[in-house]
């Protein structure tokens, strides 16, 4: 799965530097300015137990926390691992798109400066947790939809219980993700009759 997906990305080159190019649009000025809530000042202190996490019922957010205790305090770095998280995850989910480069084209531009997406990456503390927990996400997906063996359920099922312990939101991406596969599958099959 993974080598097919290594030597899938390595031929879209122009793709991920639409991708990229997008999100510095987008999150440019995050990026180069970068502030911090009045809540925001407890993660980034290091103040900010993984045990608040936990309680929170984020218990991969906590791992992450633990894992990489200085990453929402550095200026830059985790709205670019946020940005490096939605190039990935629209790469994930627009290697189902088989027909057209416009298709994979206009897909990215939207998925990458989506109107949600702002709100979350101006959370410096969370936006690189949330950005991992997005490739996760389509890690499940893309591992449900090309997998042919016989347990691929249960390694979705899965990667997607460790993105939602990261944050809750991402089932709802994961439920929209497969639907408008599902409906991208149906409408291919219907050309084809």
């Amino acid at each position: 799965m993974y080598l097919n997906l290594k030597n899938w990305m390595n031929q879209k080159n122009s793709l991920l530097i639409f991708a990229f190019t997008c999100i510095f649009l987008c999150y440019g000025y995050e990026i180069a300015n970068y502030t911090l809530s009045i809540d925001e000042e407890i993660y980034a202190a290091g103040s900010a137990s993984p045990r608040t996490a936990i309680e929170q019922g984020r218990c991969g957010m906590a791992l992450l926390m633990k894992l990489f205790p200085l990453v929402s305090g550095v200026p830059v770095v985790p709205t670019l691992l946020f940005g490096l998280g939605l190039v990935i995850s629209g790469m994930l989910v627009v290697s189902f798109f088989k027909d057209k480069i416009t298709e994979k084209y206009i897909f990215m531009g939207l998925f990458c400066t989506s109107p949600i997406w702002p709100h979350i990456a101006e959370f410096n503390t969370i936006s690189w947790m949330f950005g991992v927990g997005l490739i996760i996400t389509s890690l499940a997906v893309y591992n449900l939809i090309t997998e042919k063996r016989k347990y691929a359920f249960i390694t979705s099922s899965l990667f997607l219980a460790v993105a939602i312990s990261i944050y809750q939101a991402l089932l709802i991406y994961y439920v929209v993700v497969v639907f408008m596969i599902a409906l991208f599958y149906c409408r291919r099959s219907a050309q084809w009759n």
